[in-house]
């Protein structure tokens, strides 16, 4: 039964980020060059705007940022190539199209496409309240975790090593939804696919 709680705390501290990041409300991000996507509130349209604030795309679905271009597709179902320098836009109707186009001009990653449909950003303020939460949660588990087991080794009289016991908790509610979150913040620093 603790094994099962404590499986589902790990899964719960790992994504508390995601309480940050729910993609509700309006927003708007810098592309990797300098541009911007936009996501209004009222209307639940995201659009990709230049910066000079001109409209470029509008209904976005999902994104990806590869090799100075935004790629994607809209909810209209049509398919989007933005240079982000020279700003040219290239709309394609049908995905035999795009992906032609795409392989043509070698916009297909090679390694790892990042895919976005919300904002991919994580800010400063997010990553510390996420940071705070984990610490809290994490140790507060690690002390139910400890107590529980203390309590056990006193009342059965069983040999429990609770110092290795502490470390293993804290390693696992602290340590991995902390590096998790760190991974998560340093990769949206870099959106960009490989």
């Amino acid at each position: 039964m603790i094994s099962k709680i404590c499986t589902a705390a790990v899964f719960v501290l790992i994504f508390t980020q995601t309480c940050f990041a729910l993609g509700i409300g309006e927003w708007k991000a810098e592309t990797p060059f300098g541009n911007i996507i936009y996501h209004d509130r009222e209307s639940d349209i995201t659009s990709f705007n230049d910066r000079f604030g001109d409209l470029k795309v509008d209904s976005l679905n999902e994104w990806y940022f590869y090799k100075k271009h935004a790629i994607g597709s809209t909810l209209t179902g049509k398919y989007f190539v933005v240079d982000e320098n020279t700003l040219a836009v290239n709309i394609f109707n049908n995905k035999n199209e795009w992906n032609d186009y795409l392989a043509k001009v070698n916009l297909k990653p090679t390694v790892w496409v990042r895919w976005h449909g919300e904002d991919w950003t994580f800010s400063k303020e997010d990553f510390f309240a996420a940071l705070l939460i984990e610490l809290f949660i994490g140790l507060f588990i690690t002390g139910i975790i400890v107590l529980l087991k203390y309590l056990k080794r006193n009342v059965l009289k069983q040999s429990i090593k609770l110092k290795q016991l502490a470390f293993r908790s804290l390693m696992i509610y602290v340590g991995l939804p902390f590096a998790v979150t760190i991974i998560n913040y340093v990769l949206s620093l870099y959106p960009v696919s490989f």
